[in-house]
């Protein structure tokens, strides 16, 4: 099978994650996407982060009703930083992916910084990579490293979102509505 693995804090998960996934999947002929959320994140700072557990349910919110979505929380249950290549390898030792062709997803500023990160030649050897690209500027990322695939852009980001949340601002039609609602119900993203 082609599994699709996508990585990131998810925090909150949003429209956009759904449609580059959902994108992804179709235009790189793969059968499935794993969303793997991190529990701290190696290369970003982020001005609140909402706990492990509740990142993880609103994942599940996000992507029930489509069976080509999973998700894998080894990350989460590690906790501490966790590396692409640390994962990988994890991915590569479990039954389910030992023969999978892997396809790492990135965004074209995650491909500029590629190799910068932790043992990238290795990532290579394990999965391929494939970038989403929104636009005609963006193709600048696109060499023999990388698959690009054209996704749509919604310009919608999770930061974004937080800001809105701390604004006294909706989410309505920028989340699914379960995760809009788990937002309220839990209080999430009210204070910095």
């Amino acid at each position: 099978m082609k599994i699709g693995l996508l990585g990131g804090t998810f925090n909150p998960p949003h429209l956009g994650h759904l449609l580059l996934a959902q994108c992804v999947l179709e235009q790189a002929g793969l059968d499935k996407i794993v969303f793997i959320p991190v529990f701290l994140p190696p290369h970003k700072e982020i001005d609140y982060l909402a706990d492990a557990k509740s990142r993880l349910n609103m994942l599940k919110l996000s992507i029930s009703g489509n069976d080509r979505f999973n998700i894998c929380d080894w990350e989460l249950q590690k906790k501490g930083v966790s590396y692409t290549i640390d994962t990988l390898k994890y991915l590569r030792s479990q039954s389910p992916y030992k023969e999978d062709d892997l396809y790492l997803i990135l965004g074209p500023d995650l491909a500029l910084g590629f190799k910068q990160w932790k043992s990238w030649q290795e990532i290579k050897k394990i999965a391929k990579i494939v970038v989403g690209i929104r636009k005609e500027k963006e193709k600048d990322v696109c060499d023999k490293d990388f698959i690009c695939v054209d996704i749509i852009s919604v310009g919608i980001s999770s930061s974004l979102l937080r800001e809105r949340i701390r604004n006294n601002l909706t989410v309505k039609y920028l989340v699914k509505d379960e995760v809009a609602s788990y937002i309220e119900k839990n209080n999430l993203y009210r204070k910095v």
